[in-house]
């Protein structure tokens, strides 16, 4: 069984501090949610099965995100500064050449990128097609069933 808590997980400073902000607002909420279900005289039994089960998803995702933050491995920008530009990794912008000849860049992030858009994670299937690699090496992805051969063609620091 593949768990992402058996291996440390990259984060860059940003994602880390992103992730502890996220586990104080949920344990704040957790906290009002708790003090408000043992203070309030609730007269319908399903607002309260409603609150107690919220109370422990809330509960689940601290234990979680307490998890991901034990066992993960931030990557500070200086580090990510003096890493060799010439390989993939988390803090590098990518552009790859597909079988059709159109370009995509996408830039490859720790394991909890804030956004989607244009951003890989080093643990998503992508990321781990093309961690590592080097400019002028191709390699296969699926997509949807269609396997696609792309080629990577530049590798840059991605601009904050």
């Amino acid at each position: 069984m593949n768990n992402i808590f058996n291996k440390p997980l990259y984060l860059t400073e940003s994602e880390h501090r992103s992730l502890k902000l996220r586990l104080a607002e949920v344990e704040g909420l957790f906290k009002n949610q708790s003090t408000s279900l043992n203070t309030s005289s609730l007269k319908e039994n399903a607002s309260k099965a409603f609150q107690e089960d919220y109370l422990q998803t809330s509960a689940e995702v601290s234990s979680k995100l307490r998890r991901i933050l034990g066992s993960s491995v931030v990557i500070t920008n200086e580090n990510l500064e003096r890493l060799d530009d010439s390989v993939v990794w988390i803090g590098r912008t990518v552009t790859l050449l597909f079988d059709d000849n159109t370009e995509k860049t996408i830039n490859i992030c720790g394991a909890y990128c804030q956004t989607a858009v244009n951003n890989a994670t080093y643990t998503s299937p992508l990321g781990q097609a093309i961690i590592w690699k080097k400019v002028g090496d191709e390699f296969s992805y699926e997509v949807w069933n269609d396997v696609f051969i792309w080629e990577i063609i530049s590798i840059a620091k991605t601009k904050k």
